[in-house]
């Protein structure tokens, strides 16, 4: 079980570096990651090596990053109409 969250963790940080046109699909593969982070541990919590309070901690931060990951997408798309990556400047005010 381990195997398929490694293989999801890795995926979704390759698709987060290959494909980030949009904020949305940024989001996206970074909750893949996140969910096979939560795999794997879920799978160490059943082997005895963990302990299950660390797994809805990292929920609750896991909840708390896309409650902010979608604020700012939202923020964005109000302020410039899209959520295109490139069209986002730091430089202008």
């Amino acid at each position: 079980m381990s195997n398929v969250g490694l293989l999801m963790v890795l995926g979704g940080l390759l698709s987060l570096v290959m494909i980030h046109k949009h904020i949305i699909s940024m989001l996206l593969s970074l909750e893949f990651a996140i969910l096979g982070f939560v795999l794997i541990m879920i799978s160490l919590v059943c082997l005895g090596l963990s302990n299950g309070l660390m797994v809805v901690i990292f929920l609750g931060f896991t909840v708390c990053e896309g409650v902010l990951g979608l604020g700012i997408l939202i923020n964005l798309v109000r302020n410039y109409g899209s959520d295109f990556y490139s069209s986002v400047s730091v430089i202008q005010c």
